[in-house]
């Protein structure tokens, strides 16, 4: 095992492996994980799907690891039977599992003053690989960015962090100005593509957000997964990324409460920080009920109102170059109740996350006040017990 970049890296290579690293479409992203939970639960977890080609798991300074990993397979296969099996898998009980497909980003963007537009494609990959290792090719972008591929997302990785703004030149002329993760499915700035995500604008001030909603789910054919509002604008999330282009294709010249609405792809790269609606929808084809229907049904029969979320940070992580975002949660009826979720890259799971986070404070809080009055009830049982021994002795004497 090793330990670097903020990283601890079980495996490696298994002892009948040869040839290069397992392709795209082996590794799978896991979060929810305990903080004080390592290798030694989750290697046999993941082991019983197949062989493990290397296992990242992502570590703070404190030692704690930051409730996320990675984890490579040795096949195709292994991997999409993993999400199936091990997805909301309980490691420990309270604490299921989350796993999906990992975005394997292997891409940079580079802004470089004046703009590389000119040079030969080959001289600026030989130009850049006097300065990092791993290039694959490159590709010029819109606006003066470059987008670079890598060989490996640990090579590209390794590259942002080399590339440091005012520090590198190219061609001796050529200074780069700005380096960030690509979008591993698009280009680097300016495009909008197809996700999951529709961004709705220039509503009218009385339009309700779950409005919103149900009309683009049925444009979508019941499709839609959740709405939230950000800021000035409504986000409406898709089951599936067909579902979305379904909806975009019929949303065109759309109207409500006699506004003419702007609909477009919504990009994670301009989160409004606003907050989420903490009243969950009824669409047809969710999901069981999870944490967050969990938590509003147990405030709605305590009488505490209804939990509210926001969004509380967005960062992009330094290792995987993921966005990645935290929520919190507050019950009014209870004093000092903001908890806050662990950081995902998935808004709805950092919202899930906080909700966990909540009834796991809740469940504590009732041991403990049951713990205490049964304490009580013992003490004051002794007491009346104390008291009539005491006054039958008294008597007798």
């Amino acid at each position: 095992m090793v330990q670097k970049h903020g990283q601890r890296i079980y495996g490696g290579p298994p002892p009948d492996w040869s040839g290069p690293a397992p392709d795209k479409g082996t590794e799978v992203y896991c979060y929810r994980i305990p903080r004080d939970c390592f290798e030694d639960e989750l290697v046999p977890v993941f082991s019983s799907i197949g062989s493990i080609y290397e296992l990242r798991l992502m570590i703070e300074f404190s030692g704690t690891n930051r409730s996320y990993c990675y984890v490579r397979f040795t096949k195709q296969e292994d991997a999409r039977e993993a999400i199936k099996k091990i997805n909301n898998h309980y490691i420990r009980p309270g604490y299921p599992l989350a796993v999906i497909r990992s975005v394997d980003n292997r891409k940079l963007c580079i802004k470089a003053l004046p703009p590389l537009d000119k040079e030969i494609e080959e001289d600026v990959v030989n130009e850049l690989g006097n300065v990092v290792e791993g290039i694959d090719r490159i590709k010029y972008q819109t606006r003066g960015w470059l987008e670079v591929e890598f060989s490996t997302h640990r090579l590209a990785a390794l590259a942002r962090r080399q590339l440091v703004p005012g520090n590198v030149v190219l061609f001796e002329s050529v200074e780069i100005k700005q380096v960030d993760w690509a979008d591993p499915e698009g280009g680097c700035v300016g495009q909008e593509s197809p996700g999951k995500i529709i961004s709705v604008r220039n509503l009218h001030s009385s339009t309700s957000h779950l409005r919103v909603g149900d009309m683009f789910n049925s444009l979508s054919g019941g499709q839609v997964n959740d709405v939230v509002r950000s800021g000035n604008m409504v986000l409406v999330t898709f089951h599936t990324q067909e579902g979305a282009k379904l909806a975009m294709d019929r949303s065109r010249d759309l109207e409500m409460d006699g506004n003419r609405l702007e609909v477009t792809w919504w990009s994670q790269k301009k989160l409004d920080r606003g907050c989420y609606n903490s009243q969950p929808r009824s669409v047809p084809g969710n999901q069981p009920a999870g944490p967050v229907e969990q938590l509003l049904a147990v405030c709605a029969g305590q009488g505490w109102g209804t939990p509210q979320y926001s969004l509380t940070g967005a960062r992009q992580d330094q290792v995987t170059g993921q966005q990645v975002y935290q929520c919190s949660v507050m019950v009014p009826g209870v004093p000092h109740s903001q908890v806050r979720g662990d950081w995902s890259g998935d808004r709805e799971v950092a919202r899930v996350s906080a909700a966990i986070r909540a009834m796991q404070g809740i469940v504590k809080a009732s041991s403990e006040l049951y713990t205490a009055h049964n304490s009580e009830l013992y003490t004051a049982h002794n007491s009346e017990l104390y008291t009539a021994h005491n006054s039958e002795l008294y008597t007798a004497h």
